[in-house]
């Protein structure tokens, strides 16, 4: 009798809500054994209401669709999601036939097998959606989405030639642990923080180019509503002093990788820094851009993209100032500026730099060729690196061989290291974030904080008064 009644309830199609909710079948009823005998599957379309208007979505042969409904009732959005699974149930039972010339067999069941007419969607890969979108782009703004092309090259790779409307939330989960176990830099694996980059990289090419022309139906939000799981973000190096880190490894208790994660974190005094300048300056490298650069970052807290960035025209010798150009601040846009004043010994050395590069339009260039973020970053790299074509490591003619500077990371070091310094001088952090162009409280967090010996001076500061007063 039990058995009878839940195939009636299956067949009208309100199993999962209806009886569930309204206790006329136990939740503790174990149904694989009757599921088995009527030789079926438990059948589920979903609803959601989208602004004003409800929406359907439903499984079919492993593909999930949804469809508009275009009403706001909510009787008639459940009429028609019943309708919808007892259709899939005729179907699966044999009753309802997909006639051989079926074009769309998602719409074939949305229309309770009324449709066949309907041409199927076409068949668009990832690679299809990036193809269109890179031609959406003007070619003179193409090399400004080098990063989302390396993104995207991953997730090709990874879900290869799948249909972009078949892709669901287990494909891109399964994209999340591949790209966990791929190897990244300095030895590690790809890291949590670069994996959300892609992510980010590939719901904002799924909403702004493929949604508004209906490549795929429903935002990126909508069709993976589930929240992905990436993993714990490593953390990053704390700033500390040479000194401070210098003390840390002469413990004798850490390993090489250990101990080159904490100089991640090293920001220099400006005793540091001058020493570090007077060394560029006086070592007469053949690229005379060097020195002009190393003064530039440690001067203004440039990043090295905006430096690369630059422009003759952005400077003004007269009111010594400089415009800087980032694309961190507003997507929208080709481009914002922030304007940084310069001192007098970046004024004078930028001022005799462009003069002998004044038929260039970029400030850092090479014969008239402007410099390329890998000629820059070799700066810093690290002194062997791997040759897969020679199956060796091979010697870097490395700009800081056997000196004290070679424990330096990059760029970046010149960008905290100003940071830090202002902010120990007890410069208004508004101003601090003027300079850097700071957006969010973290970075304002990783970047304005004291020396150790003033927090120490602070410190006792506060605790010598309280014991006077008591």
């Amino acid at each position: 009798m039990f058995c009878h009644f839940f195939a009636t309830v299956l067949h009208l199609g309100w199993f999962c809500e209806e009886a569930l909710f309204a206790g006329l079948i136990p939740l503790t009823i174990d149904f694989s054994g009757i599921k088995n005998n009527l030789h079926c599957e438990m059948i589920m379309a979903k609803l959601n209401l989208i602004g004003n208007s409800y929406h359907v979505r439903f499984g079919f042969k492993g593909i999930t669709r949804r469809y508009a409904l275009k009403t706001s009732n909510l009787e008639d959005a459940r009429n028609e999601k019943n309708k919808i699974e007892d259709t899939i149930y005729q179907i699966k039972m044999g009753r309802l036939i997909v006639p051989e010339d079926c074009q769309d067999i998602h719409y074939f069941v949305f229309t309770g097998g009324k449709e066949t007419d309907r041409q199927a969607p076409a068949c668009l890969t990832l690679q299809d959606i990036w193809n269109g979108y890179f031609e959406s782009i003007p070619s003179e703004s193409r090399d400004s989405i080098k990063t989302e092309r390396t993104h995207i090259k991953h997730f090709i790779a990874i879900l290869k030639n799948k249909n972009i409307r078949a892709i669901n939330f287990k494909d891109l989960q399964e994209y999340i642990k591949t790209r966990l176990e791929e190897d990244g830099n300095r030895g590690k694996t790809t890291s949590t923080r670069t994996i959300r980059k892609e992510m980010d990289t590939f719901k904002g090419i799924w909403n702004n180019y493929a949604l508004p022309l209906k490549l795929v139906s429903f935002s990126f939000e909508l069709t993976f509503v589930a929240k992905f799981k990436h993993g714990k973000e490593s953390t990053k190096a704390k700033f500390q002093t040479w000194e401070q880190i210098e003390n840390q490894i002469s413990r004798g208790d850490l390993k090489e990788n250990e101990a080159e994660f904490l100089w991640d974190g090293l920001f220099l005094d400006l005793s540091q820094i001058k020493e570090l300048l007077d060394f560029v300056k006086k070592s007469n490298d053949s690229r005379k851009w060097i020195y002009p650069m190393f003064l530039f970052a440690a001067h203004t807290g440039a990043r090295r993209s905006e430096m690369l960035r630059s422009e003759i025209q952005d400077w003004d010798f007269q009111n010594k100032t400089v415009s800087i150009r980032e694309k961190k601040k507003d997507k929208d846009k080709e481009y914002t500026t922030r304007d940084i004043n310069l001192s007098d010994e970046l004024a004078l050395v930028m001022r005799c730099w462009i003069y002998e590069i004044e038929d260039s339009r970029f400030v850092f260039s090479e014969n008239g060729t402007p410099l390329t973020k890998a000629k820059v970053a070799n700066v810093f790299a690290k002194k062997y690196y791997f040759s897969k074509r020679k199956d060796q490591w091979i010697l870097r003619e490395w700009y800081f061989n056997n000196t004290k500077w070679s424990v330096l990371r990059g760029w970046h070091i010149f960008r905290h290291s100003l940071a830090s310094n202002l902010a120990n001088a007890g410069v208004d952090p508004r101003l601090i974030d003027d300079i850097l162009g700071h957006q969010t409280e973290e970075m304002r967090k990783r970047y304005q904080h004291m020396f150790p010996q003033k927090q120490k001076a602070a410190l006792n500061l506060l605790f010598q008064s309280d014991i006077k007063a008591s």
